[in-house]
C-alpha cells in the first residue's frame, strides 16, 4: 500500500526535507547573486578587474575573520533562531541595492559593503544549519543526506548561472535581485518549520576557560581532518583566482556574451551533479582515499584544458565548459567525502567550532585568491591566471598524498 524508502535514506525524516526544500531555494538565488554582482560592477559601475575581485573577496573574508567566534557562539545559543535571522539578514542585505538604486546613486564601495555583510550572515546560516546537522540526521543517513544536499547545490549551479544570465539580459541585473533577495525569504520560512526537540538543543553555558583556538585545536587533534582543510584551502585559494574575474576575462579576452559567460557556468553544475550521484556507487569499488586523490587529479586536467582555451569563440567555449565540468565533478565528490568523514569524527557539542574553525581556512583562502586573481589579470594578462590556477592545483595534490599515503584506511 505504501512505498517503501531505503532505510538508509535520509528522505524518511522530515527534518532532512525541511533543509532540503530550504537549500533548494536559497542556492538558485546565490547563483542568480554570483552573476548579478560582477555584471553591475562590470557594465553599471564600469569597475576594473581588481574591483570587481575585491566584490568576490568581501563575500569571503568574514570567513578569514569571524569563523572561529561564531562557530563557538553557535555552539551555545539556539541554532535554529540563528538561521531563520540569518536568511532575513541576507534577504534584506540583497533587497537594498536594487531600492536604493531606484532613489540614490550606488557605488564599488557600497557593493563591497553589502557583500561583506551578506558573507556574515552566510557564516550564521550555513555554521547553524552544519551543527543542526548531525543532531538531526542519524549516522547511517548522513552519506544519504550529503549526497541530496549536494545534489541540490548542483542543480542550483545547473540552474542559477542560466536562470541568472537570461534574468540580467530580460531585467537587467539590478532587478535580478529582487528574484534573489525572495529566495532567502522563503528559505526562511521553511527553516521554522524545522523541528528541533529541546533536548537536540545545546545549552552550553559559557567558558572563559574555553580557547578561542579550540577549533583548531580539535582540527590539529584529527591529522586526516586538517589536512583534507588544508587542501580544500589550497583549491579554493586557486579556484577564486579564476572565478573572481571570470566575467571580466569573458568579456575581455574570449568576447563572450553575459548570456554566454553565464551559461558556460552551467557545466560546473552537471559535473558535480555527476558526481555526487556517483560518489556512493564509487565507494562500493574504490577507498575513499583513492577516490579524494583522483578528484583533486580531476581538478588539474580541468585547469590545463581551461589554460589551453583559444580560437573562435565555439572552440573556446567548448574548453572552458569542460573544463568547469571536471571542476565540478571534483568538487561533486571530494566535498561529500570531506563532509561525511568530518561528521563522524567529530563530536555534535563541538562541530560548530570545528566547523568555524576550517571555514577560517578553507574560505578564508578564498579572499586572497580573488585579489590575486584581480591583481594577475590586471598586470599580467588574462590568460597567466588560469596558470596560475594550475600550479595552485598541483600543490594541493602533493598536499593531500603525502597526507594519506601513511594515513589508515578512511571508514564514512
Amino acid at each position: 500500500m505504501f512505498k517503501k524508502i531505503d532505510s538508509h535514506s535520509a528522505w524518511v525524516l522530515n527534518q532532512f526535507r525541511v533543509i532540503w526544500y530550504s537549500q533548494a531555494v536559497a542556492t538558485v538565488g546565490i547563483a542568480i547573486h554570483n552573476i548579478a554582482l560582477p555584471i553591475i560592477a562590470i557594465h553599471v559601475l564600469h569597475a576594473s578587474a581588481v574591483e570587481v575581485s575585491l566584490i568576490s573577496a568581501a563575500r569571503y573574508l568574514p570567513n578569514l575573520l569571524f569563523s572561529m567566534s561564531i562557530g563557538t557562539f553557535v555552539d551555545r545559543a539556539d541554532r535554529k533562531k540563528i538561521a531563520i535571522y540569518a536568511e532575513f539578514t541576507r534577504f534584506i542585505l540583497v533587497l537594498s541595492i536594487p531600492i536604493l538604486y531606484s532613489f540614490y546613486t550606488i557605488n564599488i564601495p557600497f557593493i563591497i559593503t553589502i557583500a561583506f555583510l551578506i558573507g556574515i550572515a552566510r557564516i550564521f546560516f550555513e555554521l547553524s544549519i552544519s551543527s543542526l546537522f548531525p543532531v538531526v540526521i542519524p549516522s547511517d543517513k548522513r552519506l544519504s543526506a550529503n549526497s541530496n544536499l549536494e545534489i541540490i547545490s548542483s542543480i542550483g549551479e545547473i540552474s542559477g548561472p542560466g536562470l541568472g544570465g537570461f534574468i540580467v539580459n530580460m531585467l537587467g541585473a539590478i532587478s535580478s535581485l529582487f528574484i534573489n533577495a525572495l529566495t532567502f525569504f522563503i528559505s526562511a520560512i521553511l527553516i521554522t518549520k524545522l523541528a528541533v526537540e529541546p533536548t537536540d538543543r545545546k545549552e552550553i553555558p559559557h567558558n572563559p576557560k574555553n580557547s578561542f583556538f579550540d577549533g583548531f585545536n580539535e582540527l590539529l587533534s584529527r591529522p586526516i581532518l586538517m589536512s583534507i582543510v588544508l587542501v580544500s584551502a589550497i583549491a579554493n585559494f586557486g579556484f577564486m583566482a579564476v572565478q573572481s574575474v571570470y566575467f571580466v576575462i569573458s568579456f575581455n579576452l574570449f568576447g563572450f556574451s553575459t548570456l554566454i559567460a553565464s551559461t558556460l557556468l552551467i557545466f560546473s553544475g552537471i559535473g558535480s551533479l555527476l558526481g555526487n550521484f556517483l560518489a556512493r556507487w564509487l565507494c562500493q569499488f574504490f577507498s575513499v582515499k583513492f577516490l579524494m586523490l583522483c578528484s583533486i587529479t580531476i581538478m588539474i586536467i580541468g585547469s590545463v584544458i581551461m589554460s589551453l582555451a583559444i580560437g573562435p569563440i565555439w572552440m573556446t567555449s567548448i574548453l572552458i565548459s569542460l573544463g568547469y565540468f571536471l571542476w565540478g565533478l571534483c568538487l561533486g565528490l571530494f566535498n561529500i567525502y570531506s563532509m561525511t568523514y568530518r561528521q563522524s569524527v567529530v563530536p555534535s557539542e563541538t562541530m560548530g567550532k570545528v566547523v568555524g574553525a576550517a571555514r577560517t581556512l578553507i574560505y578564508g583562502a578564498m579572499p586572497l585568491g580573488a585579489v590575486s586573481g584581480g591583481l594577475i589579470v590586471d598586470f599580467l594578462g588574462s590568460r597567466q591566471v588560469f596558470i596560475f590556477n594550475c600550479f595552485v592545483n598541483v600543490i594541493a595534490l602533493f598536499v593531500l598524498f603525502l597526507s594519506l599515503r601513511k594515513a589508515p584506511k578512511i571508514v564514512l
